[in-house]
């Protein structure tokens, strides 16, 4: 169960938009990743893969954010369907909280989710992402 609530924004900045303002460079950087050679050498390969054979569950989320800011949706979510759900969220996000500083009235939705969802819904994901990938062979 879902409840949604409208508010204003509030006068000073808050840690949404501390968060909003990551999601901004999360898409800059994820554009920025593979027109820069030297950062890419520089990325850690998955140690939990190299040690076992099998994908971590997170494992393709670096590809997936690549792919999914390069609105390549069908590559990002072969990579990582979390990742992917992730990314976009987190620039939906980031997109009305930039908004809401341009449009002083603007009524932003405020979800609160029942504490069930909320400490039980993360671990079902995280643990769906990692069955497909294991089920797929780990990232692509």
């Amino acid at each position: 169960m879902i409840a949604i609530e409208w508010t204003r924004r509030p006068d000073r900045p808050s840690r949404w938009d501390a968060l909003a303002g990551a999601g901004a460079v999360a898409w800059i950087a994820a554009w920025l990743f593979p027109l820069l050679p030297a950062v890419q050498r520089l990325w850690p390969s998955c140690h939990f893969q190299r040690f076992t054979g099998w994908p971590c569950g997170t494992c393709g989320f670096t590809r997936a954010f690549v792919r999914a800011a390069r609105l390549d949706l069908l590559g990002a979510l072969s990579a990582s369907p979390l990742a992917t759900l992730a990314f976009y969220a987190w620039g939906l996000f980031s997109l009305a909280i930039g908004l809401s500083w341009l449009v002083p009235g603007l009524q932003l939705p405020v979800f609160r989710p029942h504490r069930l969802l909320t400490r039980w819904g993360p671990l079902a994901l995280f643990s769906a992402n990692w069955a497909w990938l294991s089920w797929q062979g780990g990232p692509r």
